[in-house]
């Protein structure tokens, strides 16, 4: 019996001191989260280590893709939340799993989607986005790829979108601030887009504050993953038509 009270004392003791530097481990479980997506999420990881030359390419592709965007819904989404849950105490609703003030997330994310779509054709005549983009040709093979590519896609922009907007963006608001939560969830969703075109690095950090502020002003990430969808989406579109010669 004393042993088992000792054990309980020892528990709360670890979970008080826990609780005193829980944010400095929450930073370095996000960091930690981040510099393994980099390594081990991305899609030449896998291509590193699982050649897949007798299958054809587009769907190769499509595999390598997958397994990145899983990774980010993994690392990012499951690391995020177990970051803001499990280590800082926030209620899913807290992080913006929920449909918040859903009209006007809505209405923003479907009008500013259809803002930036002459921006996505724009990017189409970039040599740069067109080595980058699409992720795989065989997502424009049929509209039945293409909705499969659309599911493939929103895996990651869940991912995304749990860790920067709802773990760092809205949790960190109650401890920084809003606006400083929107300016450091913007500038580490900028960093770890190094290695991609410069336009779209340049992209990220009004994308970033915009889909911060759209999660902060409705309380939910939902509205940035559907922003972030349909811009996704459109750029596929665009360069995936204008390598098939189908744009001017």
């Amino acid at each position: 019996m004393q042993a088992v009270k000792r054990l309980d004392g020892w528990k709360l003791e670890i979970s008080a001191r826990l609780g005193e530097h829980a944010r400095s481990l929450a930073w370095l479980a996000i960091t930690s989260i981040m510099v393994v997506w980099v390594y081990e999420g991305h899609s030449t990881t896998l291509r590193s280590h699982l050649p897949l030359p007798s299958i054809p390419t587009p769907i190769a592709d499509w595999i390598y893709v997958l397994y990145h965007h899983l990774a980010t819904l993994i690392l990012f989404g499951g690391g995020g939340w177990l970051v803001a849950v499990g280590l800082l105490g926030f209620k899913p609703a807290e992080i913006g799993i929920r449909l918040g003030e859903w009209r006007i997330g809505l209405k923003i994310a479907i009008v500013g989607a259809l803002l930036l779509t002459p921006f996505a054709y724009l990017g189409s005549f970039q040599a740069d986005m067109l080595k980058e983009y699409p992720l795989t040709m065989a997502a424009l093979t049929s509209p039945t790829y293409f909705a499969l590519w659309t599911l493939t896609y929103l895996i990651y922009y869940v991912g995304w979108e749990i860790f920067f907007r709802g773990t760092i963006g809205l949790g960190f608001a109650r401890f920084i601030g809003s606006r400083d939560a929107l300016f450091l969830q913007t500038a580490l969703s900028t960093v770890v887009h190094i290695g991609k075109p410069e336009t779209e690095m340049w992209a990220a950090i009004p994308g970033g504050l915009l889909m911060g502020w759209l999660t902060l002003r409705t309380g939910s990430i939902w509205w940035a993953v559907i922003f972030h969808l349909l811009v996704g989406l459109s750029n596929t579109l665009f360069c995936g038509w204008r390598r098939l010669g189908s744009l001017g």
